[in-house]
């Protein structure tokens, strides 16, 4: 065979090879829930809804930069590891004039690969219309469920939960719980950025000097912190 037919059957058998290299990569998990929520956002369509799944979308977009920017990691937790995170957030009671501003620190215990035991102490800052800013602390154990095998070595690693505890600021306090919802994204092997939603159901009003605070209609509480394996 002449120079020019080899040529020609290696460069065909290298397109066919950079042709099925390029079938069998996979799709990442994150991609499929960013895609999943500009699909949602354009079935639901409207100016709020756009502007919630933007911001979301935008979230998840930088976790999935962070994680893909770093080397290859190898973050599944073990049974006996331990989580220490802090993350912040801010959020608004449903038909009150207070806004809170809130500094999270939790503690987490992984009693298997899946299941995570903690605690969280939340430190507020209650911003009220027409009156004296107030602080409201909250001391909140929780449990995890995570769910693992959806990424190469569960860099990426959603969950699901639930807590219940106490809140209390200098005049009142009252019982708290709720469902939480969230991900963890890391970015090396020890180290994940956390974003988690969690809804605040109260067992009693939270008075702050007599001014009427409706929290028991439900707090919506959205979190972005940083988190640590050890």
């Amino acid at each position: 065979m002449n120079e020019t037919g080899t040529a020609g059957l290696l460069n065909t058998h290298s397109d066919v090879e950079r042709s099925e290299a390029k079938e069998q990569v996979p799709v990442p998990f994150e991609y499929i829930v960013l895609g999943s929520l500009f699909r949602t956002h354009k079935r639901k369509g409207g100016k709020r809804m756009k502007k919630k799944y933007y911001l979301a979308a935008a979230v998840i977009g930088a976790s999935m930069m962070l994680t893909g920017m770093a080397i290859p990691v190898q973050a599944a937790q073990s049974e006996g590891d331990s989580t220490l995170q802090l993350s912040g957030s801010f959020n608004h009671s449903q038909g009150a004039d207070v806004g809170t501003v809130n500094l999270d620190l939790g503690y987490g215990y992984f009693v298997s690969a899946n299941w995570e035991l903690g605690i969280m102490q939340s430190l507020g800052y209650s911003i009220i219309d027409d009156a004296d800013d107030q602080w409201v602390a909250s001391t909140i154990p929780y449990v995890n469920y995570h769910f693992r095998g959806l990424t190469d070595n569960d860099t990426f690693q959603p969950f699901i939960g639930a807590f219940v505890g106490a809140s209390y600021n200098e005049n009142d306090t009252t019982g708290t719980l709720g469902p939480q919802v969230g991900f963890k994204s890391f970015v090396n092997d020890s180290t994940y950025i956390m974003v988690k939603y969690r809804y605040e159901w109260f067992f009693d009003e939270l008075s702050i000097n007599e001014i009427e605070d409706t929290s028991s209609d439900g707090n919506h509480v959205v979190t972005l912190g940083v988190g640590f394996v050890f």
